[in-house]
């Protein structure tokens, strides 16, 4: 193999691996100053060796971080299984709002699979002295709100876990045929909502979705019905599950 077919091999591999994350120009000049050696003055050309180790150490770095956020790709192939999800399928709202006070409510990815629309809300307290919960973190079957909360993926008392802080119990409320689910990671409690039956045209053509949150303050008794608006571009809905 020449060294163009092998760096043609490796910049598509690498592009393949990091669409859809940041890059970090910062670890990237690290490591490259490292290579050089920080008291040489004499500028070296890179072997394809040392090409080959950076892009490594990025696609490790950079997928280690991205590995704890959930989305659509994680949402239909781990938790729901067997899907085989095209990526530049996913798609980001055009515009969004919403009019919760409790929470900061974003829309962070929309997918149309032949299950339905898949859209993924990121629920984070509004103020520092709050904090986001799912009921199935601290509710029994019934639907009570017990004295325990599991996160983290063990069982702590909710007093621990707050902290002093005041928890606003976030419930997505589904559509008329739906299905939602949440996980939390590092990034803060993700929501991931699925609609079976959107509206095809409505898709194809840039829907207009509207999405209602109840929170309620399980410390103060406070609830309000929150309303998440946003904007999809045009959507085909994709194939593939296994």
């Amino acid at each position: 193999m020449t060294d163009q077919e092998l760096r043609s091999r490796l910049h598509s591999a690498v592009d393949h691996r990091l669409s859809g994350v940041t890059e970090d120009p910062f670890l990237a000049r690290r490591v490259l100053e490292q290579q050089k050696g920080e008291n040489t003055i004499m500028k070296k050309k890179l072997s394809l060796t040392a090409v080959a180790a950076i892009m490594l150490v990025l696609i490790s770095v950079t997928a280690l971080a991205a590995s704890h956020w959930t989305g659509i790709s994680d949402f239909l192939g781990r938790i729901v299984g067997g899907w085989q999800v095209k990526e530049e399928a996913i798609q980001k709202p055009i515009s969004q709002q919403s009019d919760c006070t409790f929470a900061t409510l974003t829309m962070t990815e929309a997918y149309w699979s032949e299950e339905g629309l898949h859209m993924v809300i990121q629920a984070l307290p509004a103020r520092d002295d709050l904090l986001v919960c799912y009921p199935e973190e601290v509710c029994d079957e019934d639907g009570n709100v017990g004295d325990m909360i599991r996160a983290d993926g063990r069982e702590i008392p909710l007093d621990e876990w707050r902290d002093g802080k005041q928890v606003i119990l976030c419930e997505p409320i589904p559509a008329e045929e739906g299905w939602n689910y949440y996980e939390r990671t590092e990034e803060g409690l993700f929501l991931i909502l699925t609609d079976w039956n959107p509206d095809p045209d409505a898709l194809r053509a840039g829907a207009e979705t509207m999405h209602t949150v109840r929170c309620t303050n399980l410390q103060t008794g406070e609830t309000e019905k929150a309303t998440l608006t946003a904007v999809l571009p045009p959507l085909e809905m994709q194939t593939g599950h296994q």
